[in-house]
């Protein structure tokens, strides 16, 4: 699977756009991660430059040298790595849930004809149990049994049903496609209505699906702006309608609740405008005396749709809520950042913010470092207990001097001694007693490592060539 290919379709982006982006960004050859297929992969420059020290005919596809060498993350972290200075955290998030969804490989769509295959859709007992306790589709006021007759009101109209399942037939998401569309330029549109899933990220799934097969789609997933939909591509606002099979408004077995051709006439003709007619906007069945609506931004919202809110003091639309640290708040508000799959405000406590990762990161998830002077996540870092602090991965290297991994920012190599050493490590000054010249030996704690790769004392040594030698054994060799 082409990750890359992937991220650019969501992203929306023209390939060259992104390959610049992903080299001034340091992450290259992105890819599902070997050792967890709901992970990726990725290299930095660094790591590709010592790859091609060591193997200047690599694959960087390849299994054993992306297992290697690949830096493994998680998806939310590599995509706000790459897009924070290009997108905002709403666009963010959809490219996230995206590719989170392509990696869950064993869902398939399927388009279902039929009212029995809309009851079953609708019926909750089907609905995947894993996802998002708020997710649209286990919240869905339709799904609950007691609804299964007013659903029979779609057998009056041209409309399927598009369903996420996976291979048990356990249902992840489900969208009415409806035929027979009309009110655009004089043409008959397929037009899928609000998508419902158990997981955000798997809306891009069904608007992909749409796209791939000339389907109008709604421009946003919510019971709201009926009227915004997307046709070729492009986002349009349009008084759209969809006549009865039998041309007359029946509801014998009550009627559902719809989200996007919410109005009927007494034709039985469905439409995304107020007709001044019914409203079904019922979840009882009943199509009269719906109740209080709330009139936000000059629309009209029944009571059922809309969340009040503290910090606001005011009403918002419920779609577009996200419950934070006891209130709601809107999905677009700056103070409000999505991290691992979850919402924060950032002074929770529970995120700090990233200068090396344009983002926010979870607080558990983190390390910071006097020496960056930024915070990390902690999979990009390591802890140098001779430093006594952390650093980035890429700069991590063994020193045989110190028995332990030290930072090559921090560090020198010493040809004489084949050993990387700190830049402040002490050093003596030893004749060598084949060139008769004065060398520098670097210790950590008056001990070095000999020819041989032992630790010895620097009062046991001597140095030869321009090698270091345990006296002992330099005297044994010198009597071979």
């Amino acid at each position: 699977m082409d990750i890359e290919k992937k991220i650019i379709e969501i992203s929306g982006m023209f390939e060259p756009d992104f390959r610049k982006l992903q080299k001034g960004k340091n992450r290259l050859f992105i890819d599902i991660a070997i050792d967890n297929p709901n992970m990726l992969s990725y290299y930095t420059m660094q790591k590709l430059d010592k790859l091609n020290e060591v193997n200047p005919d690599y694959q960087p596809f390849d299994a054993d040298t992306r297992k290697q060498y690949g830096i493994m993350t998680k998806t939310g972290r590599l995509i706000n790595a790459l897009f924070s200075d290009t997108f905002n955290q709403s666009k963010i998030k959809n490219i996230i849930n995206g590719v989170n969804a392509i990696l869950n490989n064993d869902l398939k769509l399927e388009l279902l004809t039929g009212i029995d295959n809309v009851l079953m859709a609708y019926d909750g007992n089907n609905y995947c149990s894993e996802g998002q306790s708020n997710s649209s589709l286990n919240n869905s006021c339709m799904r609950h049994s007691s609804c299964q007759s007013y659903l029979r009101f779609y057998n009056n109209y041209d409309v399927d049903i598009l369903v996420l399942k996976n291979n048990d037939g356990v249902i992840y998401g489900r969208a009415l496609v409806w035929n027979e569309v009309q009110g655009y330029n004089n043409e008959k549109l397929t037009l899928m209505d609000r998508i419902y899933t158990c997981n955000e990220k798997y809306e891009s799934l069904f608007i992909e699906y749409a796209k791939k097969h000339n389907i109008a789609y709604k421009a946003k997933q919510s019971y709201s702006y009926k009227q915004s939909v997307v046709i070729d591509e492009c986002s349009v606002a349009i008084d759209l309608y969809i006549d009865s099979k039998n041309g007359c408004f029946e509801s014998d077995n009550g009627c559902p609740y719809l989200d996007t051709f919410t109005y009927c006439d007494d034709n039985g003709t469905l439409s995304n405008y107020d007709v001044d007619c019914y409203a079904l906007e019922s979840t009882n069945g009943s199509y009269e005396g719906n109740g209080d609506y709330i009139i936000i931004d000059g629309e009209r919202y029944h009571q059922d749709d809309v969340v009040y809110s503290e910090v606001y003091d005011d009403y918002i639309i419920a779609d577009y809520a996200i419950f934070v640290d006891g209130d709601y708040y809107r999905e677009d508000d700056n103070c409000i950042v999505y991290v691992d799959g979850e919402y924060y405000h950032i002074d929770s406590g529970n995120v700090v913010y990233s200068d090396y990762e344009g983002s926010y990161i979870h607080v558990d998830n983190s390390c910071f470092s006097e020496h960056h002077g930024d915070y990390f996540n902690s999979d990009d870092v390591f802890y140098c207990d001779i430093k006594e602090d952390y650093f980035l991965n890429d700069t991590k290297i063994w020193s045989d001097l110190h028995e332990a991994d030290i930072c090559e920012e921090l560090a020198e190599y010493t040809k004489m001694q084949g050993s990387f050493y700190r830049d402040e490590c002490d050093f003596e000054y030893f004749r060598d007693l084949h060139t008769d010249e004065l060398v520098e030996v670097y210790h950590c704690n008056n001990y070095v490592i000999d020819y041989n790769g032992n630790s010895c004392s620097i009062d046991e040594i001597v140095v030869v060539g321009g090698y270091i030698f345990n006296f002992e054994t330099y005297q044994e060799w010198r009597e071979m």
